[in-house]
């Protein structure tokens, strides 16, 4: 009897592997749609980089940045130190679990928050770090870069539920606000999402290409995508604002604090009253200031589109500000850094920090 079974599994074991390799040959691997959309973007504007070579498809992420990542530093765009081990722009791996008594600050964010355009050690994140151990030189201070291109507010929340308690980070900077306002084939990242999970697999299960089979074949009408709207943005200021709330309730389940940068773009570089903010923006503004942040109790947003603002009314050229429409300098990087520090220091000073 034993043996009968021990011949039944070895057959069932042969027959599943020669399943998995017959639909390896005929069934591509399932790769999630939007990152497919990101590659066709990107790849169609042409330019100074391909996307799959620096980025990875993710089930949950639509993509990532690939790790260990440097590139040759005269590049366009993107040059230097891309990504560490754990796929962040940092220059070493980020300690896990956080050491005692380091104070550590987890940047959320898109191209901006990388540093596209600019060298890892000239980004926000990094120039912020380097301000804060200047004033707290007694203290452990680390920021975390986990900002990637193309990102939205909602990929930046589902990094959070996935990974974020790892890094354990007692604040998160949250920079997004340009991404959510494209129109991908009329459709949301939330109904791609559903709909990915839907046929997704168990993560123990998910490299098996017949379990991937299976689980689409099973999953019927819930893996199929909604009809196309047109001007459907990726996400709409009304997700936005639940976004930013689930990424709120994040920080308060995890003992942590939520802080927005409101970044700027060239538009924003106009004399008006009041000054000219497109919508995403209005709508950070307007949540952040219904919230406090630090011991003064101010809003919890640093403004930076008016930081921007107020270099360009100082005489500085709007491309010395942003080299394209919306990334910032090396030197606007540094103002933000400077308006954060002045946010932050006191919150480190403070019971919280």
């Amino acid at each position: 009897m034993l043996m009968r079974l021990g011949i039944a599994i070895v057959a069932t074991g042969l027959s599943l592997t020669a399943g998995e390799a017959i639909v390896r040959n005929v069934v591509p691997e399932q790769v999630p749609l939007r990152f497919d959309e990101f590659v066709l973007e990107n790849t169609v504007r042409g330019g100074f980089w391909s996307p799959v070579d620096l980025m990875r498809a993710d089930p949950e992420l639509f993509w990532r940045f690939r790790t260990n990542l440097r590139l040759p530093e005269d590049g366009k765009g993107f040059f230097g130190l891309i990504s560490n081990g754990q796929g962040l722009r940092m220059d070493h791996e980020v300690e896990i679990p956080r050491p005692p008594g380091l104070v550590r600050i987890l940047f959320l964010g898109d191209s901006c928050t990388f540093g596209y355009l600019v060298r890892y050690d000239q980004t926000t994140a990094w120039q912020l770090e380097k301000l804060l151990r200047r004033r707290f030189p007694g203290r452990a201070v680390e920021c975390v870069n986990s900002g990637v291109v193309g990102w939205t507010l909602f990929q930046g929340w589902r990094f959070l539920e996935t990974e974020g308690a790892a890094y354990a980070p007692q604040l998160v900077v949250v920079n997004f606000g340009w991404n959510e306002a494209r129109d991908w084939h009329g459709r949301g990242d939330v109904e791609y999402w559903r709909a990915a999970r839907a046929v997704a697999p168990p993560a123990a299960l998910r490299c098996s290409r017949l379990c991937q089979l299976a689980w689409r074949a099973a999953a019927g009408r819930a893996g199929h995508l909604l009809d196309p709207v047109p001007g459907r943005l990726r996400v709409t200021p009304e997700e936005f604002t639940d976004l930013l709330a689930r990424v709120e309730r994040w920080t308060q389940q995890h003992g942590a604090e939520m802080l927005l940068l409101v970044g700027g773009a060239r538009v924003n570089l106009a004399e008006s009253e009041p000054p000219f903010r497109m919508r995403f923006q209005k709508v950070q503004y307007a949540f952040g200031a219904t919230r406090t942040f630090g011991p003064d109790g101010g809003p919890a947003f640093v403004d930076g589109a008016a930081v921007e603002q107020g270099m360009w009314k100082s005489g500085i050229p709007p491309e010395e500000i942003f080299p394209d429409l919306f990334h910032p300098s090396a030197a606007a990087h540094l103002a933000l850094a400077n308006a954060l520090e002045a946010k932050i220091a006191p919150w480190i000073e403070g019971p919280r920090g």
